[in-house]
């Protein structure tokens, strides 16, 4: 036997021994890699003006944990906090109290849906939505100390390899039998489209969570908690920030104050919806790319939509960055295939450089 193939062998079993000791941290690690090549050019340039390698770690990795996992830290707190003391009688009632004012308040050009509503409407209907509340968020609160746990081993994973990523990325160069600048070209594609897609989760969700935070804090409530929530909720393609403001306004119509929920939701869709997030998010996004990506090559929008659509269906929370990462992933290798095979043709077609 070859030598190398005894040690192609070994390097198999050893891999398989690997995946299988640290299959409990496979996905913390994977997310810290995406979030490493997502926030490579923050890292750039916190080197740039720390100028030393742990320094620049420490910064990206806190400036990563103030940004992104501390609204999410405080928001399992806060709901952990308030869930204690939730009734299911008290959901139930909001509920009743909502169908009550739709009924008495439906405009006669929707007679045809009163019976539906009706049926909806139903004490066993009102029943069985309040449970589902309840059980959505003491789920929520029995999660929320392991999905604590992962942003720590998260932070840990991201910090080593901001530190050590240069000489393994280096090592895996060496060893990948592609000419260096094609491995440079697959991983600055994908970079660069993380990035953008990184960069404009975060600008959408602080932008329309302040806004929103703004309203909340209007009427009296938790206007950090709202904003966060919204900011959250924005992430979710097709209904967003409906999530939150349309429960908002039912809970202000429950509560009596109809003029109230209409004007969260009028402000929620014009100054958010349209205004922010049609006219505002576009030209934040623009900057962002300029100053921190510095890319001319924008991505499919529609191809990202879906790409974030599909992680969070698969993956859940986490697959706002799996499902755009993989997505780009692949056809970086597509783009990388069809130049590897143009370049072979053109090679055999001209005779010169074959010789």
């Amino acid at each position: 036997m070859k030598p190398i193939y005894f040690l192609g062998a070994l390097i198999v079993l050893a891999f398989y021994w690997m995946l299988d000791l640290y299959a409990s941290f496979l996905l913390n690690i994977t997310i810290a890699f995406l979030l490493v090549i997502a926030t490579s050019s923050l890292h750039r340039l916190m080197l740039r003006t720390l100028r030393h390698d742990i320094v620049a770690s420490v910064g990206s990795t806190l400036t990563l944990m103030m940004l992104f996992f501390a609204p999410i830290v405080y928001l399992i707190i806060t709901l952990a906090v308030h869930i204690t003391h939730i009734k299911l009688a008290t959901i139930q009632e909001d509920i009743a109290k909502v169908a009550v004012v739709l009924e008495t308040q439906l405009p006669s050009s929707l007679e045809v849906v009163r019976p539906y509503l009706e049926e909806l409407t139903t004490h066993d209907a009102i029943a069985g939505y309040a449970e589902y509340a309840l059980d959505m968020l003491t789920t929520l609160g029995a999660k929320s100390a392991t999905f604590m746990m992962d942003v720590l081993f998260i932070l840990a994973f991201y910090f080593m390899l901001l530190l050590y990523g240069r000489k393994i990325g280096q090592y895996f160069l060496d060893i990948i039998p592609f000419h260096p600048g094609q491995t440079q070209g697959l991983f600055l594609s994908a970079s660069t489209t993380m990035s953008i897609v990184f960069y404009s989760i975060l600008a959408t969700a602080i932008l329309e969570g302040a806004l929103f935070a703004v309203v909340a804090y209007a009427y009296g409530f938790d206007a950090l908690l709202f904003g966060i929530l919204y900011g959250f909720a924005s992430l979710v393609p097709i209904v967003g920030g409906a999530l939150l403001w349309v429960p908002l306004a039912l809970y202000q119509i429950a509560h009596g104050d109809t003029a109230s929920a209409i004007v969260i939701a009028v402000y929620s869709i014009v100054m958010i919806s349209i205004i922010a997030d049609t006219f505002v998010k576009p030209l934040i996004i623009k900057y962002i790319n300029i100053a921190f990506v510095k890319s001319k090559v924008a991505p499919n929008e529609l191809l990202i939509f879906f790409a974030i659509l599909a992680g969070l269906s698969t993956f859940g929370f986490w697959g706002m960055i799996l499902g755009p990462a993989i997505t780009t992933f692949f056809i970086s290798l597509l783009n990388l295939y069809k130049e590897i095979v143009h370049t072979t043709v053109k090679s055999e077609n001209d005779p010169d450089r074959s010789l």
